[in-house]
């Protein structure tokens, strides 16, 4: 049973709360894209359940990543270079978000933090849900997101290339270390996602300049 109420906490609530931040962060149409939600919703669900089921945490990030690229291409029909982009700047902000929240419910006692980081998962599924869907509501009280990324595939916005390859570059070596954070410098993980947010508050302030020299 443990391991069906993880695979409901996933596919009903943690996973489309994920990719409608997704979507509300790179200002796409959240309507239009519903039956991708549930599409995309049900193959992490599956994705994350596998994880668990055969043990293989140690992998999760890279895992995990590898598969939503994959509904970004397959699945949103978003080239690959986005694809790439949008899922490791969201997963890295999830990670932090989740290291930071599960961090003030342990008390900052960094036993307690690895062995809940490591063990639970419906809790921190349904609060980290809740958290994504408040995030979703402000970007879209104050008109809030990146739209370099356009809403029809089809468009294919006049910039640089050079610049996106770098991004994401940048983004595929960010999301590395996080996945070292958890499985190899586990009693520095606090100290090192200290730097992965400033590093991604980097990148967003790069993005930002970005949407201001398009508009």
């Amino acid at each position: 049973m443990k391991y069906f109420y993880i695979f409901i906490t996933l596919l009903f609530i943690f996973w489309p709360s994920y990719f409608l931040f997704t979507l509300s962060l790179f200002r796409q149409k959240k309507g239009a894209n519903t039956r991708n939600i549930i599409m995309s919703s049900i193959v992490m669900a599956h994705v994350s359940l596998a994880i668990q089921f055969f043990s293989i945490q140690y992998m999760i990030s890279l895992v995990q990543l590898f598969a939503i690229v994959l509904c970004m291409c397959l699945i949103y029909k978003f080239r690959l270079s986005h694809s790439i982009l949008i899922s490791v700047i969201v997963y890295t902000f999830q990670f932090i978000l989740e290291i930071s929240y599960t961090f003030l419910l342990t008390r900052f006692q960094i036993d307690q933090f690895l062995k809940s980081i490591q063990e639970n998962v419906i809790l921190p599924a349904i609060s980290m849900a809740g958290i994504n869907l408040l995030i979703c509501l402000l970007l879209h009280n104050f008109r809030l997101g990146f739209t370099f990324i356009p809403v029809y595939r089809s468009v294919r916005k006049k910039s640089s290339n050079v610049q996106l390859n770098l991004f994401v570059v940048f983004a595929v070596f960010l999301n590395i270390i996080s996945c070292l954070n958890l499985n190899i410098y586990q009693k520095y993980v606090i100290e090192n996602a200290a730097i992965m947010s400033i590093l991604l508050l980097f990148i967003f302030y790069f993005l930002s300049k970005k949407e201001l020299m398009d508009t």
